[in-house]
């Protein structure tokens, strides 16, 4: 940062450019007022959103701290320097420009833009790689790179790994990165004032993770009974774990009972493309300022992308909210389930459908 005005962080994994930004981020706030930082979510579906976020941003960066000579801003989740509809439009470009005019003549501002994911080929990527303090994160690409990921997260909170152990947690998380560092910060929690991550730890706590539970969660959710069988099957034949299935069941489950919600409160129309795009953004408008964070979650519905929410809607539709809310108490029975040893996992998940009626 010494030489630039301001850290441009891209990945093509949006886990990645966030977690790498806010090191710096907290880095240059270090020591100044909390009022003295501010960060702006440049996660937009279209361009108004893209507009107010441009305006927002100027205005943060041509105002005076005052809460004395320093200021930090953070252009976070930046997705409109990728080839989408807003992104290839010639007022993204317009903006972008705007944006890069600006950065040379910041006075006692410290700039951060993270973004992801990024179209490298465009010429507004190049100027950020030259005139910024630039870095991309490659994801799932170099193993190298993500244990030295690992080893920076565990050096801050003053613990260790053995190499076994680092290379059983990348295996187990398929070399995921974000999976594979929320499964670190779980570790370092779980040791307590022990100092080392051992193989047996990491055996003991990190499930291993399979792209089968997406077949099993469409199918759960589609209410067939023989497809949800196959399913299941297919997975387990594959899988001795079951609680990545259950998180990400769990996952979505917490999505449609939030779209359950609004559709029978007529927040939102569906039509034949997915959700009715006036009445989506009219009920963002009114329900989202009620949400502390703007972290992609399940439990914030508004993190979701638009036409995502649109294609599971269909299969809200397929339960009644009560039916929703009593499959999430059922869930936690079947969490309970999976750690009694009595009990085969694949015969849990199987009388948790059962009890779920799908079929």
């Amino acid at each position: 940062m010494a030489d630039f005005a301001c850290s441009f962080v891209s990945s093509n994994d949006e886990f990645l450019a966030k977690t790498k930004a806010q090191e710096i981020f907290a880095i240059a706030i270090d020591g100044l007022n909390p009022f003295a930082a501010e960060t702006i979510d440049g996660n937009v579906q279209n361009l108004a959103e893209l507009e107010k976020v441009f305006e927002r941003l100027m205005e943060a960066l041509t105002t005076p701290s005052l809460f004395g000579d320093q200021k930090v801003v953070w252009l976070r989740q930046v997705n409109f320097l990728t080839d989408s509809q807003t992104g290839k439009s010639e007022r993204a470009k317009e903006i972008v420009e705007a944006i890069q005019e600006a950065i040379p003549s910041l006075v006692n501002t410290t700039f951060i833009i993270s973004a992801a994911p990024v179209d490298r080929r465009t010429r507004a990527f190049k100027w950020f790689s030259t005139h910024t303090d630039f870095s991309f994160l490659e994801a799932q690409k170099d193993p190298q790179a993500l244990k030295d990921a690992i080893n920076d997260v565990l050096k801050k909170a003053h613990k260790g790994i053995t190499s076994k152990a680092l290379d059983n947690l990348l295996q187990k998380t398929d070399n995921n990165a974000r999976l594979a560092l929320s499964e670190t910060e779980k570790l370092i929690t779980f040791l307590g004032d022990d100092p080392t991550i051992d193989e047996t730890l990491v055996h003991a706590l990190v499930a291993d993770v399979s792209e089968d539970f997406f077949e099993f969660v469409e199918a759960f959710f589609s209410k067939n009974w023989k497809w949800t069988l196959e399913a299941l099957n297919r997975y387990f034949f594959n899988n001795k774990e079951g609680r990545p299935l259950l998180t990400s069941l769990q996952n979505r489950l917490r999505i449609l009972i939030q779209i359950r919600a609004l559709l029978d409160a007529g927040e939102w129309r569906l039509d034949s493309r997915g959700v009715d795009p006036r009445s989506f953004q009219a009920s963002k408008a009114k329900y989202e300022p009620f949400f502390d964070s703007h972290e992609k979650s399940s439990f914030n519905l508004w993190t979701q992308n638009p036409w995502y929410l649109g294609n599971i809607a269909k299969s809200a539709q397929r339960f009644t909210l009560v039916e929703l809310l009593s499959l999430q108490t059922a869930a936690l029975a079947l969490f309970e389930s999976l750690l009694d040893s009595s009990m085969s996992q694949r015969d849990a998940f199987e009388r948790f459908c059962q009890h779920a009626n799908i079929g």
